[in-house]
């Protein structure tokens, strides 16, 4: 195990094992095991980022675990009655120690009582909803920001999703939604018939149906893509209302010729998703552990018109460095560099194979 450096004023201090951290093992060991939120946290289905998430526990919410990973990764734990895992890397542990959880890799299903639905949704934003599929209607409320609810039926024109909400079925706007388990496409249609209305024009379509194109809900009166070689005029799009927007604000700035000259002549548009963190390293010390955190982000390329997805992944900044064999007291946390333009655009164009 690592030696951990302390640094105080201009002393450097180097804590070995025995003594004082004999004494703060044993100040430690307590019954059962205690953490607390450092950030949001997904709570996931299983003890993979790639697993289904569940739902989102607040920051310095405190919870108690009852299980660990096989890789040491993942803590199970239970947050408003839903059970599933929680990164390490995103906690500090209040109580007891890891080093007596049992082994688990256990899979949980979401837990929504008598609900119907094997599908989850959750609002990248606080979201109004109403008692019918149309924006006709008056908003009756507002779900808050990341509430995680049961998803019962996609309206007939597929731009609304019934939900479960405090015991009400409520109709909200499908772009603002991230499934968290399984998919809004296997529900049943439901709501009143689609009515009859002339376009607004392809400009004003396209700009305000971007969210329902990064969702698979094309734009009948967008630019026709014909998968040939040349330039696809492409906009440039964050699918989520968070780090994404600000980070995408110049994006669109920089495709020079790909650039359309109006909303309605992209025949492409390129879904940017929310940047996120994930812990691919634990480095152990003497001391605070420190995290290797790596930054990643889902992107997908749809077609304007159509809403068909000519590719979808999740691309990966790169690699923090490597932990020393020496560290400050102070680091917990590694980071390598965010994933930025230039990636994400090359992704694209290897889609389109240019």
């Amino acid at each position: 195990m690592k030696p951990r450096l302390w640094v105080i004023g201009a002393a450097v201090v180097v804590l070995l094992a025995g003594g004082v951290m004999m004494a703060a093992a044993q100040a430690g060991a307590q019954d059962g095991v205690r953490i607390v939120a450092d950030d949001n946290l997904s709570l996931r289905a299983g003890p993979t980022r790639d697993s289904d998430r569940l739902t989102t526990i607040p920051y310095l919410a405190e919870l108690d675990i009852s299980a660990i990973s096989p890789d040491r990764v993942w803590l199970a734990t239970t947050y408003n009655g839903q059970r599933g895992w929680v990164n390490l890397g995103y906690v500090t542990v209040t109580q007891g120690s890891l080093r007596h959880l049992p082994v688990s890799n256990e899979t949980f299903l979401p837990t929504g009582g008598a609900v119907p639905s094997n599908v989850m949704v959750s609002p990248f934003s606080n979201l109004n909803y109403r008692t019918e599929p149309s924006f006709d209607l008056e908003p009756a409320g507002i779900i808050s920001y990341r509430e995680t609810l049961p998803a019962l039926a996609v309206s007939q024109d597929l731009r609304f999703v019934l939900v479960r909400y405090h015991g009400h079925d409520v109709w909200v706007y499908r772009p603002y939604l991230e499934e968290t388990f399984g998919s809004i496409n296997d529900l049943p249609r439901g709501g009143p018939p689609v009515p009859v209305s002339l376009p607004a024009g392809a400009d004003v379509d396209v700009q305000a149906g971007l969210p329902g194109i990064c969702a698979g809900v094309g734009v009948s009166s967008a630019a026709g893509f014909d998968g040939g070689p040349g330039v696809h005029p492409i906009i440039v799009y964050p699918s989520v209302l968070q780090n994404a927007a600000r980070q995408t604000a110049n994006w669109n700035e920089r495709l020079g010729e790909w650039t359309p000259a109006s909303p309605g002549q992209a025949q492409l548009v390129l879904c940017v998703g929310e940047q996120i963190r994930d812990s691919i390293e634990r480095c152990r010390y003497q001391g605070p552990d420190i995290y290797r955190m790596q930054y990643e982000r889902p992107v997908r390329l749809v077609v304007a018109r159509t809403g068909q997805v000519l590719g979808d992944t999740r691309l990966l900044g790169s690699a923090p460095r490597e932990c020393q064999a020496q560290e400050r007291w102070s680091l917990t946390r590694l980071y390598g560099d965010e994933v930025n333009f230039e990636q994400v655009w090359g992704w694209a164009m290897s889609v389109l194979g240019g």
